[in-house]
């Protein structure tokens, strides 16, 4: 664990820019901790994640920082469930090369060091998950309290966690029903797992009802159901430059994706391998396919459960909303780390082999195992530390000079696409509506009660059509800003807004 830490305690130190969902959580946790519950329910939602920032800013004063710290810490101690559940259903080797994985993955460490909720949402849910496969084989009622228990933290922290209610209950079914035909133990388990939760939460969820003046569930209650009713989103524009619905598509493959299933099935399977370091893809290809001294077992049957639930969660997501992210990926990549690790011993196996038949040294014999561990391991660290967020950090930059200019205690309106602009030069901000005419926006500007108005002037077209022709009609004038002048990425313009 202290390893994890110290990787994403170096990367929050060398952070770049923080992400736009970053933002809104943090703008939820200064809503918090003023005691703003109505701000919360207007301008956000509810989630685990910026209760936490809160601890967190008690120590660390930045927002962002104790927004990092708050990340690395939860990815840093998911490692320990992770490990424990690995080594409980398997074996203490597999379990522990995994874990390094865990502790070095890219996509891991960037996510464990940058403003976002999902490393607390691995934490909650593998702790779940190893509490309810020591409940089940132990036959103790406490860790299956216990699981049901982090398992509503994960679903308050992701809309993702209800599907661990389905991977425990399954869990319960295959082992306690199917294999070992306790139906009296599995119905009481079932009971205490569905029953827990709520009669642990009801206290606080009334306090919070007593603040927030309703009850609150968060996205729990509402982006589910608004999901699954809302219309399919449009296929993106993909394949060169042709709609993927389109019919009259040129070639074979945009015929193929043009279909929502296909699309939606390649959207999640890329957004599974892009979570992976390619070193990890190979090691995984072998764990899945070239076994020998290793054989399939039943003891991977939960660990494929656990996988199949949240690449259907991660599949209906994309047919949806015909989009998924890494994210996405990584609650899939994380229990596939089981079979990298089958890969590693397969390959080491052979590597073994192929050096006795070579007749080198018996130490090397001996000890291939850790030369191949740490060779991978260098060939991915570098990959792992690299920043990230550089593309965008004349947004950092630009804030942080209006900042110094004085700017920092007026009210901007931003245009959406660089509010990060706008966090970064402190004070309060609005984003201005996008796909309006400049009549439009003028009257937004004077309704926001706002003062200056910061813009893209590459882009700004492309949210208001004719804005560089309107600005004296909105009655805004251009203020001469030296420093915007040097950055090649932006072409910021800050406006001020007459009376």
């Amino acid at each position: 664990m202290f390893l994890a830490l110290a990787v994403r305690v170096y990367m929050v130190l060398t952070a770049g820019v923080i992400t736009p969902d970053g933002i809104l959580y943090i703008k939820i946790a200064r809503f918090i901790n003023d005691g703003n519950w109505r701000g919360v329910y207007e301008d956000g939602f509810y989630s685990t994640y910026p209760f936490v920032i809160v601890l967190f800013q008690k120590v660390f004063h930045d927002w962002e920082t104790a927004g990092r710290m708050a990340s690395a810490a939860a990815g840093s101690v998911a490692v320990l469930p992770f490990f424990f559940l690995l080594r409980r259903m398997f074996d203490l080797r597999i379990a522990f090369v995994a874990s390094i994985f865990f502790v070095i993955g890219p996509r891991l460490v960037q996510y464990s060091s940058d403003v976002l909720r999902e490393p607390l949402f691995w934490c909650f849910s593998i702790t779940s998950l190893w509490a309810a496969w020591k409940g089940i084989e132990e036959k103790r009622w406490v860790f299956i309290a216990a699981a049901s228990f982090f398992a509503g933290l994960s679903c308050f922290t992701r809309t993702e966690g209800v599907a661990l209610l389905a991977i425990v209950i399954v869990w319960m079914g295959w082992v306690l029903f199917y294999r070992e035909r306790k139906a009296r133990l599995f119905l009481a388990f079932l009971m205490v797992f569905l029953v827990a939760f709520p009669a642990m939460s009801i206290t606080p969820l009334y306090l919070l009802k007593s603040k927030a003046g309703a009850w609150e569930l968060g996205h729990l209650a509402t982006k589910i159901p608004e999901l699954l009713q809302s219309r399919n989103k449009p296929l993106p524009v993909e394949i060169d430059g042709s709609s993927l619905k389109s019919r009259q598509a040129g070639s074979v493959l945009t015929r193929v994706m043009s279909n929502r299933y296909v699309f939606s099935l390649w959207e999640t399977s890329h957004k599974f391998f892009r979570s992976f370091h390619v070193v990890l893809i190979v090691l995984l290809l072998f764990g899945l396919f070239r076994r020998r001294i290793i054989p399939c077992s039943g003891k991977e049957i939960p660990v494929l459960i656990w996988c199949s639930a949240f690449f259907l969660i991660s599949l209906v997501y994309a047919f949806k909303v015909s989009y998924v992210s890494t994210r996405h990926g990584l609650l899939v990549g994380i229990p596939s780390l089981l079979w990298v690790s089958i890969g590693f011993w397969e390959l080491s196996s052979r590597m073994e082999g192929a050096v006795r038949k070579a007749r080198w040294s018996p130490k090397l014999t001996r000890h291939v195992a850790v030369y191949l561990l740490i060779l991978i391991c260098l060939s991915v660290i570098p990959r792992t530390v690299a920043p990230y967020g550089d593309e965008k950090i004349e947004m950092k930059k630009a804030g942080i000079y209006l900042k110094r200019m004085g700017y920092s205690n007026e009210k901007f309106a931003v245009e959406p696409r660089i509010n990060r602009l706008t966090f970064y030069k402190g004070g309060d901000f609005v984003n201005i509506p996008t796909n309006i005419d400049p009549v439009a926006l003028g009257r937004f500007l004077k309704s926001a009660d706002v003062r200056f108005l910061v813009v893209d002037e590459r882009t700004i077209e492309n949210a208001v059509k004719g804005f560089k022709g309107n600005t004296d009609a909105m009655n805004l004038e251009k203020v001469d800003l030296p420093g915007f002048n040097d950055y090649r990425e932006y072409s910021f313009a800050v406006y001020r807004i007459g009376e």
